[in-house]
């Protein structure tokens, strides 16, 4: 119960899903940069269009996600298409 009373408790868990997102999008960073060796100029350019998007439009990170994934698959079949 003491711990629920503390300022240093309750901080923490207000700010635990920033923590979360920035680990998130920390690990995002790495795999697209061993996998798909994508510039960091690339990964930040699309990183502020998506904070862009939902503070001026008010669109849901769901819907980014699901966006920058089907974005993502068309990137990858279009190339593919080419060389046949």
């Amino acid at each position: 119960m003491l711990l629920y009373k503390s300022n240093i408790f309750n901080y923490s868990l207000r700010y635990i899903n920033l923590i979360a997102a920035g680990m998130l999008c920390v690990m995002l960073y790495q795999y697209a940069l061993a996998v798909f060796n994508i510039d960091m100029f690339v990964f930040l350019t699309v990183a502020a269009f998506a904070c862009f998007a939902n503070i001026y439009f008010n669109i849901k990170p769901v819907y980014i996600v699901l966006g920058g994934m089907v974005l993502g698959l068309i990137w990858e079949i279009i190339p593919a298409m080419r060389t046949g």
